[in-house]
């Protein structure tokens, strides 16, 4: 893992715990009443649900770019240059697809990239 991405995970949990520290500190230091204590739990139990989905989502939703090594192991000569055309970003792949629609799509999609 980069530091930066360490670095995120840190801030994002700081993020996350904060509410929970608050609530506690309120609860006991500050001796507020429980249904202001009940109310804050609910209203960030919430947001919490809809963070675990997303992380959930975010986790289980399968990559959108071909994988160039993936490639190779397709038997099919035209699948496979069209997964390695996508992977690599280049048009020379494309055109190296025999069937002509296939070619056409490759290169269709390659010019929609953002590069």
């Amino acid at each position: 893992m980069t530091g930066e991405l360490i670095e995120l995970i840190v801030e994002f949990s700081v993020i996350l715990l904060a509410p929970i520290v608050h609530n506690y500190y309120m609860w006991k230091v500050k001796k507020v009443d429980a249904s202001v204590i009940q109310q804050n739990i609910k209203f960030f139990s919430f947001f919490y649900v809809l963070i675990a989905i997303g992380i959930a989502l975010l986790l289980t939703t399968p990559k959108v770019h071909a994988n160039e090594s993936h490639c190779y192991s397709i038997p099919n000569a035209d699948t496979k240059n069209s997964c390695l055309a996508l992977a690599k970003h280049q048009e020379s792949y494309c055109y190296s697809i025999r069937e002509s629609d296939v070619k056409k799509q490759c290169l269709s999609i390659l010019d929609n990239l953002p590069n």
